[in-house]
Formats: C-alpha cells, structure tokens, sequence
C-alpha cells in the first residue's frame, strides 16, 4: 500500500489549514495530492503540488524501510502461484526462491493440528535431514529435543527448515557438550516465544517470509486484487482545543472518567538517554528517567490521579483507572519496571489495578542474504519488535478481558518518553470526544515543525475500481512515518514558505474504542491478515548491526533490521464508506488539534554536551514545560518572568522554577480559580505538593516550597482514598517570600531533574490532615514550617517585635471538618466557590 498506517478523521480544525473551495474533496479536508496504482504496478503520484513521483520497488539492501501490505496468505498463495517460483533447490537460493520455500512450509505446517505431528513432519523433511546429516551435534540435538516441549523441538527444527541452521552449527565446534545443550534449551525457550506471537502469520516461518517478502519488495498480487486504486492525500481536520467548543468534550472527558482507562507501551531501553544504573552500569528502561524529581512514570500515574481527583470532586465517587503496561525482555525492561512500581507501592492503586505483559524479542535479518544475525554461537541477536505488536499481546494476555472486568469501555494510549500529554484539557477533551461518539480510533495533534524526525496525519481518501468496473471510496485519517517520506515521494514542506508542515504532526496520543478494537484485531487473528494483528508492519535496515560472521569467526557490521510495526497504524483497519456529502465526523476515527507544547514535548534522547539542539531531549521537555506554566499562571493572572532564551536557559538556568501536582488542576481555569494574582520574580522558584490551595496576591523571590504527606486524601492499607477533607491544604493572602533561593551558579544543578542546590528556601511541611494559612505577611530568610497532623498553623503579622517576626499559631483542626474548602459546580465549565 501506499500508505500503511493508521487511519481516522473528525472535527473542526485550525485555519492555516484552510483553502478555497475548489480544494476540498470531502467535507473538512484539503486535497494534496492523488495517488494511482494498477495490478502488479507501482504506486504513482498523477497529481499533486506537495508530492513528487517515487518507485515503490528499492531494495532494502542498501538501507531503506519496506512496508507490509497486510495480506499474508493471500501473499503466500501469490507467491507459489508465480511461474518465477516454480522450479528451485534448497541450496544457495535467492531470496525470491527460498520465500517460495517458506510460503509452502507454511501452507503445509497450518495443515497439522500439533506441534507433535509437526515435529514428526519436519524431521522428514529433506532439508531438516540433510542439516542433521552434517552436524556433527546430531545426537545432542535429539537427545535435548526429547527433554523439552514439542513445540521448542519444533523451534529448534524450524530454523533448519527456514535457511537459519547457522544459529545452532556456526561456531558452536569448541563449546563443551554440556554447555551446548544448555545453550539449546535457551535458544529455544526464546524461539519459542517468536512462534507462539507470530503464530496468526506461521509463527517463526511467517516471521521470515515476511522479512524476506520485504527485502525482495515483491508485492505479489492474488486474483482477488482490484484493478486501480486512486488515493487522495488530505490534510485532516479536528476538534481545536483552544476553541470554546472544546469545553464540552473536557466535560465529558471528565464524566466518563470511570469508562476509561489507560495504556503504556514502556518496552524502551532508553539507550538514547544513556541511561545506567549507578551500582552496575547496566541500562536502564526510560520509564526510569528521574524527571522533576520522580520518575517518568511516576509523572504519568501523578497525571492519572489529577484527573480522577477532579472527578471525585465534581461527582463525590473515587475511580480508579486500570493500566495497563507493555514491558520487553530488552535489558532487564520488565524487571526494572516491576521493582519500580513494588518500590512505589503501586502508587497506592493496589497491584491488581496494573496489568503487566510482556513485548516479544525477534531476531535482526541481514538485509544481503535474509539470514538472522548472531552474537556468539547459539544465540540470536534480538530487539523488540515495534510498539504496534501491544494489540495482538493485548489479546494473548488477556488484557481486553481485564479491561471488560473493570468496566472500562476506552483507552488512553500514552508514550512513556511524553510527559507533557497531561497538560490542561488535551487528554480529557480527546477521551471525551471518543466516548460520547462512540469512536473507534482517535489521535491527539498538533502543529509539526518542517524536517521533524516525525510522523504526520493525514486523511487517505481511496477510491476502488474493481475489474468489473464497479467503485468504492473510504476515508481515514493516518500516520505516515518520517521514514516513509521519501520511498512515498513526500516532500516535507510548509504551505506558502512557512516553517510548519502543511499536515499536523502525529504524536502517538491515541483514544481507543476497545470494543472496536478488540473486535478488529481479533478478526486479524482468524484471517491470517496482518493489517490489525501486526499493523504498519515494516522492515528498517538502513543502520548497521554488529555481528559475528559465522563464517570468518570475526565481528562485523552489516546493514541488517527486524521485523516491526506501529500501534498507531491499527487506525488503518478502520476506514469508512464516504461520498461527496459524507463529512469527517461521520467517520469512526476523529482528531484533536491542540498547542504543540500542550501535547507532546518527549524526553527520548541526550543532549550532546553543547548543542543548542533541545528537540526531544529532557532539557527541551522541561524548557516546554516551563513555558507551559508562565502561560497558565498569566491566566491566573500572575506577573511572570521569561523562561529566557534556549541558549540562557542552558548557560544559567531558567527564568523560574514552578512545579505542581496535577491534582491542582489539572484544568489550567481550574488552577486559575486557586491561584489569583501575584507576581514571581525573575528566577524565583514555587512547588506546590498540594490539591487544595487558595492563593491570592502571591509575591515570590527566592524559593517557596509546599509540600504534603496528604496530598488528595489519606493510605489506608496501602492505598489512596481521595477525601476533600483528610487532605492537606493551604491558604495564601497577600503574602511575600523573600529569600536568596536556588543558587544558579552552581554547576551541579540540573534542572530538568529538579536536582538544584538551594542558598536559602520557605518551605512549608504539611503533615496528615493539616492546614497552613498565612496574611499579610512576609516570609523572610530560610524558614521552615511544619504543620502536625490535625492541626491549623497561622501567621500573621508581629507585634512590636523588634525583628518584626511573624506571628505563629497553632490551633487545633474540627475533627470531621476542614476550615474552608472548594464546591464544585458545573456551569459552562467547572466553576469553583470557596466555602
């Protein structure tokens, strides 16, 4: 396909993407370009300002990504039937020729009910035999075949009947034979679990004959193929959430908090990040990646609990949201995020809210001859195999079954390197806007610099002409990768000079519809079809991979890849009937456009020492992030210094340091109504470790810093019960903090790490169920407060003190009742009145 990603479309959207009226070609959509493609032919651009002609045919071989068509057996039956491949040997065969070979192994292999019959069948295979014949480990191989499970023999024999024997012969002449047949009994345990993910496809057969089908770029076209296909490229439109409409789908988002849930894909080994663990050196995942003082996924689950303590605040019920998270075996990924969460207490959700399930490794092929790559004898080199394999796991682990017995309905889908997604209304307004339309797949936008190392949206329109001359067209909105520009023939431009595409970036904020989901994937599975169980299947090879030639013995590099796909293609299952009065939000797919700093702003790689280049590093995350807070504390109202330039920022430091905990808001008009007024001078620094605050006419030079053990409620066994009145609050009026703060020259400093050193700070401790109330006054030099559990600390002016020292009070609490607190009314947004 031209195309194959993900796919969805809704909304009203922003106005440079507007155009005249002779442009658009479906309701909301601008045209770009128009695509053709007839039997056996390659894709060709007919018609386009922004899209030149391109050859679909390169070759992997000298590096470029190839992507899967989605027809698996149909492609298998394809293959046999071309007279190309109908006369070859088992030996030194091209690549065409040996996908022949593994097209009918598995064509033959679906016909034999166990893997104890399979097992039987391929130790009489001519091939299999041969490999036995002439290894002079035959009878160690069958005796550790007999001690295992049919299906790992199975795997062991597999790789003789798939051109992939080296694995378990090269340079294995040396190893004690004990030794080797422990290698095996490895070898085959990870074999094992590339059979049992692939097996809708032909298991560990499947996963070679598509890597080759790839390398070769053969397209096979079956019988049933349409004779043209004509695609209009469209730029999508959405629902922006700077307009006033966006409001109802925050409010719904809110309502339907307890139908959601959320989904992580974490099997990243943040090699990128250079991330090691201190004590041994070894790699550490990115959701470990300290990010203003906690973990990165720690600032997800923080994101989780402001919205659910608002709607516990609006609708008096606690929600908890399920998770559900995508670990890999990569560098000790699964166990590093375990002992994460065990080390966080589960984040007091209880362990039970917390599906884990792991993300298979796959082998790396060598893009010259398709054979895997190897580090040592026996065993294979593997990586994870893209984030789109998390649907068909999902329904290996049950995960939409659990997801069914917590009564979740939808899914937020967020990036463990994003932490930025949680900002104000994006995630609330794009679950609102999926739930209440009973949509299917949604995508969270916004605008996409020029040249980006990233994804755009687009709405594909495909018009069908079949042989018998009838016609259909669908719609979808999807994701065409960066990679994928230049095979496609996409010039990567701005509309009229500008610096910003003409289509939107894609962020990998996803909404799901898991009843649409679970039913598309599962019919992927019974189909044999790749489309949903294995989406945006592609094979890389344009980096190099070290290995060890089997042959000299010696490293080497080679231009190799593994098989991958992306969850966001999924969206591509979905397209949908339209005509020329069909408009966008019809369709079951639907976008929301927001502000590229409210959306997406990632942490996936290191800085290099003296770039200015911050994009998509934790340097550049936490630069948003600050921007982010002088924009929502100037609609509080507050008088704001500049972040400062990217250059400044990095030399000295950021204009101001100020850090929330999301249950403040996390709605930015929400935080307005707690926080009026006021002024933070340049460099001043503010942590509020709080939910429940009033702050008026706030005045801070240095560094004033709130902290609470009670933050939404109160532990009880372990796990958090939000309560408005057993959490910690705190009341300012009229107040000044003044003191020497963060030392900005220290060069230990790290910002976006939160890891500062301090000449003086306020800081206030609020223990249990504690208030601290302060007016009128000036809270001078290095000070610290603690409040005790149950208690009331106010200050307020001194007397004829000759230090003019404030006055400090400790007063007991009501036992049942806080001393003021928010009601919560909904009235064309959420209103709050302090009582």
């Amino acid at each position: 396909m031209l195309l194959s990603t993900p796919t969805s479309i809704s909304g009203r959207y922003w106005s440079r993407y507007g155009g005249g009226d002779e442009h658009w070609s479906l309701k909301g959509c601008h045209r770009v370009g128009l695509v053709t493609q007839s039997t056996r032919d390659c894709w060709r651009l007919v018609a386009s300002s922004s899209l030149d002609s391109y050859n679909n045919r390169r070759s992997a071989r000298d590096g470029s990504n190839l992507r899967d068509n989605g027809r698996v057996y149909d492609r298998t039956a394809a293959i046999l039937s071309d007279e190309r491949f109908v006369s070859f040997t088992e030996e030194d065969v091209p690549l065409e020729d040996t996908q022949s070979s593994i097209a009918r192994l598995i064509l033959e292999l679906r016909a034999i009910a166990t893997y104890s019959k399979r097992v039987e069948y391929l130790m009489g295979r001519e091939r299999v035999q041969r490999c036995l014949k002439t290894t002079s480990r035959r009878e160690q191989i069958l005796l550790c075949m007999s001690s295992m499970s049919s299906r790992r023999a199975f795997c062991l024999l597999c790789l003789m009947a798939i051109g992939q024997e080296h694995v378990m012969f090269a340079l294995s002449d040396e190893m004690d034979p004990n030794e080797y047949m422990k290698s095996l009994h490895r070898l085959a345990e990870s074999l094992e679990r590339v059979e049992e993910f692939y097996d809708s496809i032909g298991g560990l057969a499947g996963y070679q004959l598509q890597c080759l089908t790839l390398l070769s770029s053969e397209e096979a076209a079956s019988e049933g193929d349409l004779e043209e296909r004509h695609v209009e490229m469209l730029v999508p439109e959405g629902l922006d959430l700077r307009s006033e409409e966006s409001n109802e789908s925050v409010l719904r988002g809110v309502e339907m908090m307890g139908r959601m849930a959320e989904i992580y894909p974490l099997g990243g080994a943040g090699d990128r990040l250079g991330l090691q663990c201190e004590e041994t050196g070894d790699s550490l995942p990115t959701a470990v990646l300290p990010y203003c003082g906690r973990s990165l996924l720690e600032n997800l689950i923080r994101d989780i609990q402001g919205r659910e303590y608002l709607y516990y605040c609006l609708y008096g019920e606690q929600s908890t949201t399920p998770v559900a998270v995508m670990t890999s075996l990569a560098k000790g990924n699964h166990k590093r995020v375990m002992q994460l969460f065990e080390a966080n207490h589960w984040f007091g959700r209880g362990e039970e809210s917390f599906k884990l399930f792991k993300q298979p490794m796959v082998p790396i092929v060598k893009a010259i001859d398709g054979k895997w790559a190897v580090s040592a004898p026996l065993k294979i080199i593997m990586k994870p195999g893209g984030h789109g394999v998390i649907w068909k796991l999902m329904l290996d682990n049950g995960v939409f079954d659990w997801l069914k017995s917590h009564n979740r309905d939808a899914a937020i889908v967020r990036q463990i390197s994003n932490p930025m997604a949680g900002q104000d209304k994006t995630l609330l307004a794009l679950a609102g806007q999926g739930i209440v339309g009973n949509k299917a797949f949604g995508f969270a936008s916004c605008e996409r610099v020029v040249g980006a190392a990233e994804g755009m949206n687009v709405v594909l329109k495909e018009t069908l002409t079949k042989r018998d001359g009838s016609k259909e067209t669908t719609s979808r909105i999807t994701n065409v990768e960066y990679t994928e520009f230049t095979r496609l023939g996409i010039e990567d431009k701005g509309e009229n000079g500008s610096s910003y595409s003409l289509f939107p970036a894609n962020t990998n904020v996803l909404y799901l519809g898991l009843e649409h989901i679970e039913k598309m994937v599962r019919q992927g599975v019974r189909s044999g079809s790749t489309e949903a169980v294995l989406p945006g299947m592609i094979l890389n090879t344009s980096k190099e991979t070290c290995h060890l030639n089997v042959e000299t013995e010696q490293e080497e590099h080679a231009h190799a890849g593994r098989l991958e796909c992306t969850m966001q293609n999924l969206a591509d299952c979905f397209a949908a009937p339209v005509n020329e009065d069909t408009d966008c939000s019809d369709l079951p797919t639907f976008l929301v456009y927001g502000p590229r700093r409210k959306v997406t702003s990632s942490a996936k790689r290191k800085r290099k020492p003296g770039s200015l280049k911050i994009h998509q590093t934790p340097d550049g995350s936490f630069y948003d992030l600050q921007q982010n807070a002088k924009a929502m504390l100037e609609l509080c109202g507050m008088d704001m210094p500049d972040v400062g330039s990217v250059e400044k920022y990095l030399e000295t430091g950021p204009g101001f340091v100020f850090l929330f905990h999301p249950a403040l808001g996390p709605l930015w008009h929400v935080v307005a109504q707690k926080i009026k007024g006021g002024k933070m001078h340049e460099r001043a620094e503010v942590q509020l470790e709080v939910a429940e605050a009033s702050i008026v006419d706030l005045e801070v030079s240095g560094s004033l810093i709130v902290s609470a053990d009670s933050v939404m409620g109160t532990h009880v066994d372990g796990r958090l019960h939000y309560s408005r009145t057993t959490c910690a609050r705190i009341c300012l009026e009229n107040v000044k903090v003044d003191n020497q703060g963060i030392d900005y020259e220290n060069p230990h400093n790290v910002y976006w790490r939160h890891r500062v050193e301090r000449k003086e700070s306020c800081q206030i401790v609020l223990k249990g169920r504690s208030e601290f109330e302060a007016r009128n006054v000036t809270l001078k030099g290095n000070l610290k407060y603690i409040v005790p559990d149950g208690h009331r600390m106010i200050v307020s002016p001194g007397g004829s003190d000759v230090m003019n020292m404030p006055q400090v009070d400790l007063v007991p609490l009501h036992p049942s009742q806080p001393t003021w607190s928010y009601a919560y009314t909904i009235d064309n947004g959420i209103s709050l009145n302090k009582i």
